[in-house]
């Protein structure tokens, strides 16, 4: 792994990791139990029937997931590049809650939690990875990031039409 410096950060991030599966629980309980739910939401704006149960299997593997980066930052510090595409997936997770609420005039659930929790730890972590990370890799870590959420969506989307 490159880095373009050493600080005290890499190493702080390697704890605060675990916020980040920490928040993903607080951001599902909203999406599954504010409003009508994430899942009756988007079906009424999209026209695909999202079912609960469809929509916790997705969030079931997510979560996993999560635990699974979050664990490998914990224990490798060679390998806290990835606190960069855990705060991309959430910032890019959040803004979509948010933009989506002020584009369709209403409530997303996963909005609150997206603009409170995920914005602000998932900006300061690619943030401060920025500080540690030589460019190229903080760049590609931040796409990755992008590429997960995309994948999860996309898995949403199918496990929806399969269950």
């Amino acid at each position: 792994m490159q880095y373009a410096g050493t600080s005290g950060d890499e190493a702080r991030w390697r704890r605060y990791v675990w916020l980040f599966p920490g928040t993903y629980v607080v951001h599902l309980v909203e999406e599954v139990y504010a409003g009508a739910g994430f899942p009756a939401w988007i079906s009424g704006l999209s026209g695909l029937a999202v079912t609960k149960p469809a929509f916790l299997a997705t969030n079931a593997v997510a979560l996993a997931g999560m635990l699974l980066l979050s664990g490998l930052v914990a224990l490798r510090a060679s390998l806290s590049w990835l606190v960069a595409v855990l705060g991309a997936t959430v910032v890019l997770n959040g803004l979509l809650h948010v933009m989506a609420s002020i584009f369709t005039g209403s409530y997303s659930p996963g909005a609150f939690s997206g603009l409170l929790l995920w914005l602000p730890l998932g900006g300061l972590a690619m943030w401060r990875a920025h500080s540690w990370l030589a460019p190229r890799v903080w760049l590609a870590a931040v796409l990755g990031g992008v590429a997960l959420h995309v994948m999860v969506v996309a898995s949403g989307l199918l496990i929806t039409r399969n269950l």
